[in-house]
């Protein structure tokens, strides 16, 4: 009996290394490139990888993950150090208060991350805890979480984060009590102050999704950081979006 190939499951977007290494890489870059643009091919080349190497790829977007490159807007496959890093780079004191907040910041800059320091409130359970929530309910390939999880703890002991450190911004479970406070309240719809729509920018457009819920508008092109980006905030508010079965 042939058996059908198993199904691949595609995880959410994470980071393929650690901080540590994520900053060994960027300083390669900007000891070479300085504030330079610079294309995928030169940062394989740099990094000791073929022109076209995966591997390159992938570490480029972990570094945008944890905000060290930004796009060069209008050119594909062209990043550049962003302030953030290079001023990580640029202080020489390694015990220095303003690197280490630069770090911390950087470390739950990954939306994972960021999830799992929320939930925990940065007191990390076992290792086989975390990878049951990663799978059950955060949906990842079973094959990569040992590595997130790995990567995830190198990089919380290289920022030097602790319980103590709490995550900036408004935590997302707060956030939904309060949304759903606001619904039960008299049972009235809440008021939710929507932000102003950004003008669109040149070569931009919108595709709009008719969904029985309502329109959802979304603005493309853009760059697969920003459709990963997309993909992954979505599957992590995913128990907020959809109804569950009756």
């Amino acid at each position: 009996m042939i058996m059908p190939p198993r199904k691949r499951t595609r995880s959410p977007g994470y980071p393929t290394t650690n901080l540590r290494e994520a900053m060994e890489k960027a300083k390669i870059i900007w000891k070479n490139d300085h504030r330079n643009e610079c294309p995928l091919a030169s940062l394989a080349e740099q990094w000791k990888y073929a022109p076209q190497s995966s591997a390159a790829a992938q570490l480029s977007a972990a570094l945008k993950k944890y905000g060290l490159f930004d796009d060069v807007e209008g050119k594909n496959a062209v990043i550049k150090l962003s302030e953030s890093a290079i001023r990580i780079l640029s202080i020489e004191d390694e015990d220095s208060s303003e690197r280490i907040a630069l770090l911390k910041k950087a470390a739950l800059a990954p939306a994972i991350y960021s999830d799992l320091w929320r939930k925990y409130q940065g007191i990390l359970p076992s290792d086989a805890t975390i990878k049951t929530y990663l799978i059950s309910d955060l949906k990842f390939n079973p094959d990569v979480v040992e590595g997130v999880i790995k990567n995830f703890r190198d990089t919380i002991t290289f920022a030097k984060l602790s319980p103590s450190d709490k995550f900036e911004g408004e935590n997302e479970i707060e956030s939904e009590n309060k949304m759903d406070g606001q619904l039960k309240n008299e049972g009235q719809p809440a008021q939710v102050s929507a932000s102003p729509v950004s003008p669109l920018k040149p070569g931009i457009k919108e595709m709009r999704f008719e969904l029985d819920s309502g329109p959802v508008v979304v603005r493309y092109p853009m760059s697969g950081e920003d459709y990963d980006l997309l993909l992954e905030s979505l599957s992590l508010w995913k128990k907020k979006l959809v109804q569950p079965h009756n």
